[in-house]
Protein backbone atom coordinates (compact mmCIF):
# COMPACT_ATOMS: atom_id res chain seq x y z
CA UNK A 1 0.00 0.00 0.00
CA UNK A 2 2.87 2.84 0.37
CA UNK A 3 3.36 2.04 -3.09
CA UNK A 4 -0.19 2.91 -3.93
CA UNK A 5 -0.18 5.97 -2.33
CA UNK A 6 3.15 7.44 -3.27
CA UNK A 7 1.84 6.44 -6.74
CA UNK A 8 -1.32 8.12 -6.07
CA UNK A 9 0.74 11.38 -5.06
CA UNK A 10 3.09 11.62 -7.84
CA UNK A 11 1.58 10.28 -10.21
CA UNK A 12 4.32 8.05 -11.10
CA UNK A 13 5.21 4.47 -9.49
CA UNK A 14 8.78 5.03 -7.58
CA UNK A 15 10.90 2.21 -8.27
CA UNK A 16 11.75 -0.41 -5.60
CA UNK A 17 9.66 1.21 -2.96
CA UNK A 18 8.17 -1.67 -1.09
CA UNK A 19 12.20 -2.97 -0.43
CA UNK A 20 12.81 0.23 1.05
CA UNK A 21 9.97 0.35 2.83
CA UNK A 22 11.04 -2.85 4.69
CA UNK A 23 14.03 -1.75 5.12
CA UNK A 24 12.90 0.90 6.98
CA UNK A 25 10.70 -0.94 8.38
CA UNK A 26 12.84 -3.47 9.87
CA UNK A 27 15.59 -0.73 10.81
CA UNK A 28 12.83 0.79 12.87
CA UNK A 29 11.87 -2.11 14.94
CA UNK A 30 15.41 -3.35 15.37
CA UNK A 31 15.91 0.35 16.75
CA UNK A 32 12.97 -0.23 19.09
CA UNK A 33 14.43 -3.32 20.30
CA UNK A 34 17.50 -2.14 20.89
CA UNK A 35 15.92 1.27 22.86
CA UNK A 36 13.56 -1.32 24.72
CA UNK A 37 17.06 -3.25 25.71
CA UNK A 38 18.67 -0.31 27.04
CA UNK A 39 15.89 1.14 28.92
CA UNK A 40 15.82 -2.58 30.79
CA UNK A 41 19.30 -2.50 31.14
CA UNK A 42 19.28 1.11 32.44
CA UNK A 43 16.12 0.31 34.57
CA UNK A 44 18.15 -2.79 36.15
CA UNK A 45 20.94 -0.50 37.02
CA UNK A 46 18.89 2.24 38.79
CA UNK A 47 17.18 -0.32 40.95
CA UNK A 48 20.57 -1.99 41.63
CA UNK A 49 22.02 1.36 42.68
CA UNK A 50 18.98 2.46 44.61
CA UNK A 51 19.13 -1.39 46.73
CA UNK A 52 22.62 -0.75 47.67
CA UNK A 53 21.59 2.44 48.86
CA UNK A 54 18.42 1.44 50.34
CA UNK A 55 21.24 -1.58 51.97
CA UNK A 56 23.76 1.07 53.03
CA UNK A 57 21.19 3.15 54.63
CA UNK A 58 19.60 0.30 56.68
CA UNK A 59 23.34 -0.87 57.53
CA UNK A 60 23.96 2.38 59.05
CA UNK A 61 20.86 3.25 60.50
CA UNK A 62 21.25 -0.27 62.43
CA UNK A 63 24.65 0.81 63.59
CA UNK A 64 24.10 4.05 65.12
CA UNK A 65 20.83 2.46 66.88
CA UNK A 66 23.09 -0.21 68.36
CA UNK A 67 26.05 2.43 69.00
CA UNK A 68 23.43 4.27 70.94
CA UNK A 69 21.55 1.52 72.60
CA UNK A 70 25.03 0.61 73.89
CA UNK A 71 26.07 4.11 74.77
CA UNK A 72 22.40 4.41 76.72
CA UNK A 73 23.08 1.10 78.38
CA UNK A 74 26.20 2.56 79.43
CA UNK A 75 24.99 5.88 80.78
CA UNK A 76 22.61 4.01 82.53
CA UNK A 77 25.04 0.96 84.28
CA UNK A 78 27.30 4.29 85.13
CA UNK A 79 24.34 6.08 86.88
CA UNK A 80 22.96 2.89 88.98
CA UNK A 81 26.79 2.29 90.11
CA UNK A 82 26.99 5.80 91.20
CA UNK A 83 23.80 5.74 92.99
CA UNK A 84 24.77 2.56 94.42
CA UNK A 85 27.95 3.89 95.59
CA UNK A 86 26.49 7.03 96.76
CA UNK A 87 24.04 4.74 98.65
CA UNK A 88 26.54 2.63 100.09
CA UNK A 89 28.62 5.71 101.40
CA UNK A 90 25.23 7.58 103.12
CA UNK A 91 24.90 4.49 104.48
CA UNK A 92 28.30 3.56 105.96
CA UNK A 93 28.01 7.29 107.22
CA UNK A 94 25.07 6.99 108.64
CA UNK A 95 25.60 3.71 110.52
CA UNK A 96 29.13 4.93 111.66
CA UNK A 97 27.27 8.06 113.15
CA UNK A 98 24.85 5.87 114.84
CA UNK A 99 27.60 3.92 116.29
CA UNK A 100 29.72 7.01 117.42
CA UNK A 101 26.16 8.28 119.15
CA UNK A 102 25.09 5.22 120.64
CA UNK A 103 28.69 5.24 121.84
CA UNK A 104 28.96 8.35 123.47
CA UNK A 105 25.42 8.04 124.80
CA UNK A 106 26.15 4.71 126.26
CA UNK A 107 29.34 6.20 127.61
CA UNK A 108 27.58 9.33 129.10
CA UNK A 109 24.47 7.03 130.03
CA UNK A 110 26.47 4.47 131.69
CA UNK A 111 28.34 7.40 133.48
CA UNK A 112 24.65 7.91 135.66
CA UNK A 113 24.69 4.22 136.74
CA UNK A 114 28.15 4.94 138.81
CA UNK A 115 28.71 6.46 141.92
CA UNK A 116 30.68 8.97 140.60
CA UNK A 117 28.43 10.41 137.61
CA UNK A 118 24.86 9.62 139.12
CA UNK A 119 22.42 11.57 137.65
CA UNK A 120 18.85 9.98 138.56
CA UNK A 121 17.23 11.47 135.64
CA UNK A 122 19.49 10.19 133.15
CA UNK A 123 19.62 7.11 134.87
CA UNK A 124 15.77 6.84 134.78
CA UNK A 125 15.68 7.35 131.23
CA UNK A 126 17.89 4.40 130.75
CA UNK A 127 15.81 2.18 132.88
CA UNK A 128 12.58 3.29 130.98
CA UNK A 129 14.15 2.68 127.37
CA UNK A 130 15.60 -0.33 128.43
CA UNK A 131 13.57 -4.10 127.27
CA UNK A 132 13.02 -4.68 131.05
CA UNK A 133 9.07 -5.79 132.41
CA UNK A 134 7.17 -2.84 133.83
CA UNK A 135 7.61 -3.71 137.22
CA UNK A 136 11.36 -4.54 137.08
CA UNK A 137 11.58 -0.94 135.84
CA UNK A 138 9.43 0.44 138.72
CA UNK A 139 11.67 -1.74 140.95
CA UNK A 140 14.76 -0.03 139.91
CA UNK A 141 13.45 3.52 139.71
CA UNK A 142 12.67 3.17 143.03
CA UNK A 143 15.51 2.16 144.31
CA UNK A 144 17.56 4.74 142.80
CA UNK A 145 15.48 6.98 143.89
CA UNK A 146 15.27 5.81 147.53
CA UNK A 147 19.12 5.40 147.58
CA UNK A 148 20.71 8.57 145.72
CA UNK A 149 20.99 10.41 149.04
CA UNK A 150 22.72 7.61 150.99
CA UNK A 151 25.99 6.44 149.09
CA UNK A 152 26.17 3.22 150.28
CA UNK A 153 22.86 1.99 149.65
CA UNK A 154 22.87 4.09 145.62
CA UNK A 155 25.73 2.10 145.28
CA UNK A 156 24.17 -1.76 145.38
CA UNK A 157 21.16 0.02 143.56
CA UNK A 158 23.35 1.41 141.05
CA UNK A 159 24.95 -2.28 140.46
CA UNK A 160 21.37 -4.26 140.41
CA UNK A 161 20.74 -1.42 137.63
CA UNK A 162 23.41 -1.74 135.45
CA UNK A 163 23.47 -5.46 135.81
CA UNK A 164 19.32 -5.76 135.06
CA UNK A 165 20.45 -3.52 132.28
CA UNK A 166 23.35 -5.82 131.15
CA UNK A 167 26.00 -3.39 131.05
Amino acid sequence: MPATIASAATGTEAPGTPVAAAEVTESYQIAQVSVGDVLKSATEEVNKAADAAAAEATGATEAAEAEAAESEEAETSEAAEAEATETETTEAAEAEATETETAETETGDSDALTTEGFDLSTATSLIDSSRLSEMEKMTLETALEQAQSNPALLDAALQQARGALGM
